[in-house]
């Protein structure tokens, strides 16, 4: 959820600023994140962390997607 929410706020922060520019620059965060989080999904501890923050990245796409179209 904090994941999610931090995506959220930064990528509307960015968009007042440089318009549709958020898009390439939220999924190079994506990407960027991804091979760190699969790496701890197979720890034991930080397996749940991982899942959620990648739920968190999933939700925050939908949410940003649905508010283009709004």
């Amino acid at each position: 959820m904090l994941v999610g929410f931090g995506d959220i706020v930064l990528s509307r922060a960015f968009s007042e600023a440089f318009g549709l520019l958020w898009v390439p620059a939220n999924l190079l965060v994506a990407i960027g994140l991804a091979p760190s989080l699969y790496l701890l999904r197979q720890t034991p501890f930080w397996r749940w962390p991982a899942f959620g923050a990648a739920a968190g990245i999933a939700v925050a796409w939908l949410v940003l997607l649905l508010g283009l179209l709004g």
